[in-house]
């Protein structure tokens, strides 16, 4: 985790807490930051467990959406989706 001081258009200062995770889905590196307005020590751990919060967050989202072992194959992600698109559409066109 890494700190950094910026600066906005009209001069006002603020603090950032960088850090880098691995992406599950792609494996690919990505970086989250979080904001804080203080540079004191309390601030910093502050903006360190919200980070920690956020990457856990961002990646128990997208393991939860792919979960492996409920799609075998391509077979059954087929079956799935036509069970779903058949209620969306007239009789005669699930016949054609």
């Amino acid at each position: 985790m890494y700190f950094e001081e910026r600066k906005n258009k009209t001069g006002k200062i603020f603090y950032v807490a960088n850090e880098r995770y691995v992406d599950p889905l792609t494996g690919k590196k990505k970086r989250a930051s979080v904001v804080y307005h203080s540079n004191t020590v309390r601030a910093r751990r502050q903006a360190e467990r919200e980070l920690i919060d956020k990457i856990d967050l961002i990646i128990s989202k997208k393991q939860g959406v792919f979960k492996s072992s409920t799609l075998l194959t391509f077979d059954d992600l087929k079956r799935n989706w036509f069970e779903t698109w058949k209620t969306t559409v007239k009789p005669q066109t699930i016949k054609r």
